[in-house]
C-alpha cells in the first residue's frame, strides 16, 4: 500500500478495511501489527492484509492497545497520504460493531 500515490476512492478503501479489521475481530483475531506495509491493493484498487504471524485473540491482555494501534496506524496513514478527514473514534466504533 505505500507504493499506492493514487487511489480513486481512497475513502471507500479505508471503510473496506476497517470491515476488514472488524471481520478480523469477529473471527476471534487481532493484527496487532497493521500498518501501510501490510496491506497490498491490486490493480482493481482493493485490499488484502498480510503478515498475520503475530496475531493475538481479543482476550489477550494488550489486546484493546494492539487493536487501537492498528485503527490508529490506517487512519493516519489515509490522513496523511490521501488527506482523508478521518475521526479515528467513528472507525473504533465500527470495528467494535458499536455503530454501522
Amino acid at each position: 500500500m505505500v507504493r499506492v500515490r493514487e487511489h480513486p476512492s481512497p475513502e471507500r478503501l479505508l471503510k473496506e478495511i476497517i470491515d476488514s479489521i472488524s471481520a478480523a475481530l469477529r473471527a476471534g483475531v487481532i493484527h496487532r501489527d497493521l500498518s501501510p506495509y501490510n496491506i497490498l491493493v491490486d490493480p482493481e484498487g482493493h485490499h488484502i492484509i498480510i503478515d498475520w504471524p503475530q496475531w493475538v485473540t481479543p482476550d489477550h491482555r494488550n489486546a484493546a492497545m494492539y487493536l487501537e494501534r492498528d485503527i490508529r496506524n490506517i487512519t493516519s496513514y489515509f490522513r496523511r497520504a490521501f488527506k482523508v478527514q478521518v475521526d479515528e473514534e467513528s472507525y473504533r466504533q465500527l470495528v467494535l460493531g458499536l455503530s454501522r
